[in-house]
């Protein structure tokens, strides 16, 4: 090929490239380039590690917070269980009383003692001038309290009480002659065993 000047010279010409850079300068670009990639990577897996604690850090906080608050609120329901858990204890134990006593009322009354018998069998043997206000049957005694006008009535009532089939001994523990303003004698009696 060939070219021609102004002056009329003919030259031949040639393309030739020249790489002017500085020799491993290119190399080093790269390798920067290359550098600021994985610099790029490095600084996101960072950055997510470091997002990860901050997120650990704070669920962390907030779960031992609520947990706190949870832990409060099983305190004060474990307190609220032992005050109620108090009471039926001792709402149990007037119950277990109250039981205990209406069984010993019911084994009084369904067991061998014959009440019913020896309330029926006094009515023929009180005299007409004694009053019986009070009588107590338990297992093995009955006590009487009563008022008689004369001590003549209480001493046939007595007599009548100890030949009575239901009876094995009299006792007179404690006989009063009260003298009210009708002048008349008041006599405070007896048990029967």
């Amino acid at each position: 090929m060939g070219y021609t000047d102004r002056a009329g010279y003919e030259a031949s010409v040639m393309v030739v490239q020249l790489d002017l850079r500085v020799p491993g300068k290119h190399i080093k670009l790269k390798l920067e380039s290359e550098k600021k990639l994985s610099h790029y990577f490095v600084f996101s897996a960072a950055a997510a590690f470091m997002l990860t604690v901050v997120a650990v850090l704070l669920l962390s906080a907030w779960k031992f917070y609520s947990l706190n608050g949870e832990k409060n609120d099983f305190i004060s329901e474990k307190n609220t269980a032992e005050q109620n858990l108090a009471i039926m204890e001792k709402e149990f134990s007037r119950l277990s009383s109250e039981a205990g006593a209406i069984d010993a009322k019911l084994d009084y009354m369904l067991g061998d003692v014959p009440s019913v018998e020896i309330m029926t069998a006094l009515d023929p043997i009180i005299p007409n001038g004694v009053a019986v206000k009070t009588l107590t049957i338990t297992n093995d005694r009955a006590l009487f309290g009563g008022a008689a006008l004369n001590a003549e009535d209480v001493m046939v009532f007595i007599n009548k009480l100890s030949a009575a089939a239901f009876v094995q001994s009299v006792g007179v523990p404690n006989i009063k002659t009260v003298r009210p303003k009708t002048r008349a004698h008041v006599l405070s009696l007896l048990s029967a065993n």
